[in-house]
C-alpha cells in the first residue's frame, strides 16, 4: 500500500527487499523477479528494453554493476518509455548494501513544465508590453528590467544593467533635472526613502531630455525590495489608466521568479519487532533535527519521538504527552498507516506512513511535503492570474 516503490540491496547486489511499487513503477515482471534477484537481471532488461538507449546490452549492465558496487547516495530522475517520470533516490546502509526508494514525479514534472511555459509566456508579455517594468531586490539593484524602461526614461546604453544600482540613476536622473531644480543629493535621498516605502507609491516624473511625462508605480515585494511600472502618460496625463492588469502580471513574475523547484526530502525508519530501529536514513535526522550520535545507536521509537519533547515541533501540552506518545506508538505498533499528513508546530507538513515487515517489524517513511503544498497554492495563483493578465 506504500505510495512509493522501495528496495533493499545487499553487500552483494542481491535485491533482499521490495515492494509491489518497485515492480510496477519498474515494470518487472512479477513471476520472474523474486526476493534475492541480482541487480544484473533487472540491468540487463532494461537494458534489452532500449531503456539505457542505443549500445551493447552486455556493457550496459556492466557499467551499471561496478557504479553500483561503489555503494554511493544518489538521487536522479528518469523518463521511462511508458512516459512516467521516477525519482530514485539511494541511500547506502552500515551493514553494506543500499536502501533505494521510487517515487512516481510525473505529475510533478508537467506541473513544472507547464509552470516554466507560462514563465516563459510572461516573460514575453512583459518585454512587449507597452510600459517599462523593473523589478528590484531590497539593496536597490536591479534583477529584471524590460527594454522599455531604459526607452522610456531615455538612459544612456549601460546604465541600467542587472545587477547595477538604481543609486546610479537616481543620481544620472537628478543631474539631467528629471526632478526640478534642488540640491542632487538631497534628491537622491527622497527618492531612495520613496523605494524603501513598505507601501505601493504612485508618482509623475518629466524627463527632461525627451520632455515626457511617464507615470511611475512602486510596489514592494516581502523581500524588502519593490518592483516599479513606468508609462508614457504624455498624451494622455489627463486619463486615470488602469494598472490592475499589468500589476497581476507581475505578481504572477514574482510568484514564479521566487518559486523553489526542489525534489522532497523524505526519511526512512527500519524498525524491528520491538520497534527498536535498525535502519534510519539520514534524511530522518535532518528532519526531525535528532543528532547523529542518537542514531547510531539504534533507539526505540519512543526514544526518537521523546527527543522532541521540549523542542516544540509536537504542538502537545506537558500533561497530554503521556497519553499522546502512547497513542503514537500504538499506531505504528499495529501497522499499516496509509499516508497521512502532521503539520508541525514550525510549519511543516510531514507525510508518513507505516507499514508491516515480514518478521514483524515495521517500516516507517516521512515525506516534507511543505514546498509541494505551497507548489500547488503557487501553481493556482499563476493560473488565475494569467488568464486575468491574458
Amino acid at each position: 500500500n506504500m505510495g512509493q516503490g522501495i528496495s533493499m540491496v545487499d553487500d552483494n547486489l542481491n535485491v533482499v527487499m521490495f515492494n509491489k511499487k518497485f515492480l510496477e513503477y519498474m515494470n518487472f515482471p512479477q513471476e520472474d523477479f523474486k526476493r534475492g534477484f541480482h541487480m544484473s537481471q533487472a540491468f540487463r532488461l532494461n537494458a534489452e528494453r532500449g531503456e539505457y538507449g542505443e549500445g551493447d546490452v552486455e556493457k550496459q549492465v556492466l557499467e551499471r554493476l561496478e557504479l553500483a558496487a561503489k555503494f554511493q547516495a544518489h538521487r536522479f530522475e528518469r523518463s521511462r518509455p511508458d512516459g512516467v517520470t521516477l525519482e530514485m533516490v539511494g541511500t547506502p546502509v552500515e551493514a553494506g548494501g543500499f536502501v533505494t526508494t521510487y517515487t512516481d514525479i510525473t505529475e510533478r514534472k508537467r506541473a513544472e513544465q507547464e509552470l516554466a511555459e507560462k514563465e516563459k509566456q510572461l516573460r514575453l508579455a512583459l518585454e512587449n508590453m507597452p510600459g517599462g517594468m523593473v523589478l528590484c531586490d531590497s539593496e536597490l539593484n536591479y534583477v529584471l528590467v524590460n527594454s522599455q524602461y531604459t526607452d522610456l526614461c531615455d538612459f544612456p546604453e549601460g546604465l541600467v544593467e542587472v545587477g547595477s544600482s538604481t543609486y546610479d540613476t537616481i543620481r544620472f536622473q537628478a543631474k539631467r533635472g528629471d526632478y526640478g531644480p534642488g540640491e542632487q543629493d538631497k534628491q537622491v535621498q527622497e527618492l531612495d526613502e520613496l523605494h524603501r516605502k513598505a507601501e505601493p507609491v504612485n508618482y509623475e516624473r518629466n524627463i527632461a531630455s525627451t520632455n515626457k511625462t511617464l507615470q511611475i508605480h512602486l510596489a514592494p515585494t516581502p523581500e524588502g525590495g519593490y518592483v516599479s511600472i513606468i508609462t508614457d502618460i504624455t498624451d494622455r496625463k489627463k486619463v486615470e489608466q488602469s494598472l490592475y492588469d499589468r500589476e497581476a502580471e507581475l505578481k504572477a513574475a514574482l510568484q514564479e521568479f521566487n518559486a523553489v523547484l526542489d525534489s522532497i526530502k523524505y526519511g526512512v525508519v527500519f524498525m524491528d519487532p520491538n520497534l527498536r530501529a535498525r535502519i534510519i536514513n539520514r534524511a530522518f535526522g535532518e528532519m526531525w533535527g535528532i543528532p547523529q550520535e542518537l542514531l547510531e545507536v539504534s533507539p526505540t521509537m519512543r526514544e526518537l519521538i521523546e527527543y522532541n519533547r521540549e523542542s516544540g515541533i509536537y504542538d502537545v501540552a506537558p500533561e497530554d504527552w503521556d497519553d499522546w506518545i502512547e497513542t503514537r506508538l500504538d499506531v505504528v505498533k499495529k501497522g499499516e498507516l496509509p499516508p497521512t499528513e502532521l503539520v508541525r508546530s514550525d510549519g511543516i507538513v510531514m507525510q508518513y506512513q507505516v507499514i508491516s515487515l515480514p518478521d514483524g517489524g515495521r517500516m516507517l517513511t516521512y515525506f516534507d511535503i511543505t514546498e509541494l503544498k505551497q507548489r500547488e497554492n503557487e501553481l493556482i495563483a499563476a493560473r488565475d492570474h494569467a488568464q486575468q493578465a491574458f
